[in-house]
Order: C-alpha cells, then sequence, then structure tokens
C-alpha cells in the first residue's frame, strides 16, 4: 500500500472517533459492544483497529424497539438515495448520498429488530 501504516492508524482511528461523536451526539442511538479483533502477530497495528461499528436504530413511531427488517431497509435505501425531490426544504442534506453500510438483525424481546452497521473502506484488497 502507499499509505504508510501509521497514516492508515491515524484515518482509522479519527474515523472511529467521528463515527463514536455522531451516534453519541444523535437521540436515541446507541453503539453496542462489539467483540474484540482477532488478528494474528503478523498484521500491522493498523488492522488490530475497529473499523466497523455496530448500533441500534430506534423506531420513531414505537418506542421501546428498533426498526423492523423492512423498516430498516427502507432506511437503508434513503440513505442511499438523492431525496431533494421529495424533501426539497432540506436542500444539500436531502441530496446528499450516505452508504453506511447493511442493517443487520438484532434479537430483542419483542422479536426481530435491526441495528446498523458502519463500516470504513476496506484496507487492504
Amino acid at each position: 500500500m502507499r499509505v504508510a501504516p501509521k497514516r492508515r492508524a491515524d484515518i482509522i482511528e479519527a474515523f472511529g472517533a467521528a463515527v463514536r461523536q455522531g451516534i453519541d451526539a444523535t437521540p436515541g442511538l446507541a453503539l453496542l459492544p462489539a467483540p474484540p479483533i482477532a488478528r494474528t502477530a503478523a498484521d500491522e497495528p493498523w488492522e488490530r483497529l475497529p473499523s466497523i461499528f455496530t448500533f441500534s436504530l430506534p423506531a420513531p413511531h414505537a418506542p421501546g424497539r428498533c426498526l423492523t427488517p423492512a423498516e430498516a431497509r427502507q432506511v437503508y435505501v434513503w440513505l442511499n438515495t438523492d431525496l431533494s425531490g421529495v424533501l426539497p426544504q432540506a436542500g444539500e442534506v436531502a441530496a446528499r448520498i450516505c452508504h453506511i453500510g447493511q442493517p443487520v438483525p438484532l434479537a430483542q424481546p419483542e422479536g426481530a429488530g435491526q441495528m446498523g452497521r458502519c463500516a470504513s473502506p476496506p484496507g487492504r484488497g
């Protein structure tokens, strides 16, 4: 890779800090715990840094539960769509394409719900 390992680590750490800050600043979202990253001694230190962040996505119309799979999929589609024609009052924000990762199932007392995953771009091919 052309990017020095130290710079890679700085980028991944900054990404993680931004994700955590964004989730902390958004009412209703909660960062979920992640298992430790399993790497070998041959891996570089930057490869041991978290780059996938899982968070709960609450259902605003149904307090106490997360979105259903269908609801979470719709949010995912909307985030990957220019919605400025539907929400002209939102201007540039509605036009912005936001690919944050796919919705994944989350077990909860009322049945299956959803959570989102925010992942950094892949570090190597």
